[in-house]
């Protein structure tokens, strides 16, 4: 009977263990489900089987108008990325408490925005400018700004080209991806990158 009562106990204890690391998919610096989503998804939490878990969503297409990164390679803390996009929302759509997680090449940061569609730190800020039709929100692309700074980002964009060393007008290409409205969009972006060795380097649409 102890046999059988330790068995229960360690089966129950994986599945709690199991759940919880599933359910790590709901952000968005989660892997991308061991590596396995296409390129067009990312990975979030399913529990359509009843069982948290992990799924390949595929993400809208977002629309990317501006973005800008400029690294410090001398000063730490002193990074930015400014980033302007448009994010489709529904009818209907309300600001008040929602939770929007923004995924710059590996640089997250999440937020929860006030009823004007905005969240604000000392050294982060997000805007989700929501318009009005006759007093209704109806289905939009609504305007997302983003500004990160006094960041240090060199090493989670490293890996997408924008690297410490003497270079001048290099093509580069970054992963955004935006969750807001309780749905992704994902953009690889284009950028122009010129760096200075040990000084710094900047990228731009």
């Amino acid at each position: 009977m102890v046999a059988i009562v330790r068995f229960v106990a360690v089966c129950l204890f994986a599945l709690a263990a199991g759940i919880a690391d599933a359910q790590d998919c709901a952000s968005s610096a989660a892997p991308l489900c061991g590596g396995t989503c296409p390129a067009d998804s990312v990975c979030r939490n399913d529990a359509s089987s009843g069982v948290p878990g992990c799924a390949c969503i595929v993400a809208e297409e977002l629309v990317v108008s501006k973005m800008s990164v400029k690294l410090n390679f001398k000063k730490a803390d002193s990074d930015s990325i400014q980033l302007q996009a448009l994010v489709s929302i529904p009818d209907d759509y309300s600001p008040t408490g929602d939770r929007v997680a923004i995924d710059v090449g590996g640089v997250v940061k999440s937020f929860v925005l006030d009823e004007k569609g905005k969240a604000k730190t000392d050294t982060e800020q997000v805007k989700l400018a929501v318009k009005k039709s006759g007093g209704a929100v109806l289905a939009q692309d609504a305007k997302l700004t983003v500004k990160f700074k006094k960041g240090s980002f060199a090493d989670e964009l490293g890996d997408e080209g924008l690297v410490d060393a003497t270079l001048e007008n290099v093509p580069v290409e970054v992963d955004v991806v935006v969750d807001a409205a309780a749905k992704p969009r994902k953009k690889r972006v284009a950028l122009t990158y010129t760096a200075k060795q040990g000084k710094t380097g900047s990228a731009k649409k």
